[in-house]
């Protein structure tokens, strides 16, 4: 999702939203990747935290953020090598290496095995459990994710604020909903849904191909950034800057 798949880098919504907030203080940093659950997402802050040294770490979660790293992914990844290492290092430093592995990927063609694997894992998921049912496997291991990036947020005198991507109230992100709120009550996190950021257009016109690549389009992360920014300069969850604390 933030990786913007299929739209420029200026335009994907953590550029636009450091268009919106720029007050010569202020900077944005993304650091989404394609696929990435919360465990995965976790990960790269904890070995990530100190050199990027944020005050407010923003969190778009999507409902896929539960699952887990799927069967095909984990039979894709290559084995522990120094080549893997090096491999990570270009997905995690270089958009452009990120993008061409995302591109090469999609231009394999269909892969029937992988399908059947995907079949197979979605019967498995289905058998756990409603997606965020307060037990299901795979929103326990998400949450224990979020109370571990909180830990380390808060660890580093930052905040941590989370946003559900919300385009047209899919059947799950309501329940989504619930677990994150439930959340943000017992820890005092803040949770926003962005459904009413996408009020009025139609959602069709806001994704790259409907059905087919849901991601939002240029449009779509505009109105994203627009709420987001909202949101953060409403609920005063942006950090002060030298200005606003009297420093010259």
């Amino acid at each position: 999702m933030t990786l913007g798949p299929g739209v420029a880098e200026e335009a994907i919504y953590p550029s636009r939203l450091g268009a919106l907030l720029a007050d010569g203080f202020t900077e944005v940093v993304a650091a989404g990747v394609a696929g990435w659950n919360t465990v995965e997402e976790e990960r790269f802050l904890a070995a990530n935290f100190p050199r990027l040294d944020p005050d407010l770490v923003v969190l778009l979660y999507v409902i896929n953020d539960s699952d887990p790293i799927e069967p095909w992914r984990r039979a894709a990844q290559p084995p522990e090598s120094r080549w893997a290492a090096f491999h990570r290092g270009l997905v995690l430093h270089s958009r452009l290496f990120e993008w061409a592995a995302f591109t090469a990927t999609r231009l394999r063609g269909i892969d029937w095995h992988g399908l059947r694997v995907m079949h197979d894992w979605s019967e498995e998921r289905r058998a756990a459990g409603p997606l965020f049912a307060p037990t299901e496997p795979g929103w326990l291991k998400s949450r224990a994710a979020l109370g571990r990036i909180l830990a380390l947020v808060r660890a580093h005198g930052a905040r941590l604020a989370i946003f559900l991507y919300n385009l047209e109230d899919w059947p799950a992100a309501s329940t989504a909903r619930e677990r994150l709120e439930e959340f943000g009550r017992e820890t005092g996190v803040p949770v926003f849904d962005t459904l009413p950021f996408f009020a009025g257009p139609s959602p069709a016109t806001l994704v790259n191909v409907p059905f087919v690549d849901p991601h939002p389009n240029a449009q779509g992360h505009a109105l994203l950034a627009t709420g987001i920014a909202r949101t953060l300069r409403a609920d005063g969850l942006l950090p002060p800057s030298p200005r606003d604390v009297g420093i010259p």
